[in-house]
């Protein structure tokens, strides 16, 4: 049962993830309303209670999550794009923040897969879009 919710999350957010990924580009506001809408679906129930927690309070709440590494991945993806628009509107509000959230999840991640000695061929992309926003709001 468990198994079955994590693989619809996941599927549920990789759409999410194509719906904002369209929208990006002709209407970035109306994208970040669909991050809000794939948020809702997971269990911080929306971006701010994830995106503006502290980069401890996050790695707490990671450390007691039971989310599996595809479900990290997709979290990542959207926070990154989160920041990407948000940067791109001009919302610099809570940037840095956000950028610290990104970098603390995406070394649990790499920790997880570590343990699990797996590893996502997008890991590079997400690393380089993470090294690119932070010295770009440095």
């Amino acid at each position: 049962m468990q198994h079955d919710y994590l693989m619809r999350m996941v599927t549920e957010l990789g759409q999410a993830i194509r719906a904002v990924i369209m929208r990006k580009r002709d209407n970035p506001r109306k994208a970040l309303e669909e991050i809000q809408v794939a948020y809702s679906g997971t269990p911080f129930k929306n971006m701010n209670s994830f995106s503006l927690l502290s980069a401890e309070d996050t790695l707490l709440h990671l450390q007691q999550s039971r989310f599996d590494v595809d479900t990290l991945d997709a979290l990542l993806d959207l926070l990154l794009l989160e920041i990407e628009i948000k940067e791109e509107l001009g919302l610099q509000v809570d940037i840095q923040r956000m950028l610290a959230n990104a970098n603390v999840l995406f070394n649990f991640i790499l920790q997880k897969e570590a343990t699990a000695h797996t590893t996502s061929l997008n890991r590079a992309q997400q690393k380089e879009k993470l090294a690119r926003l932070i010295q770009s709001n440095a």
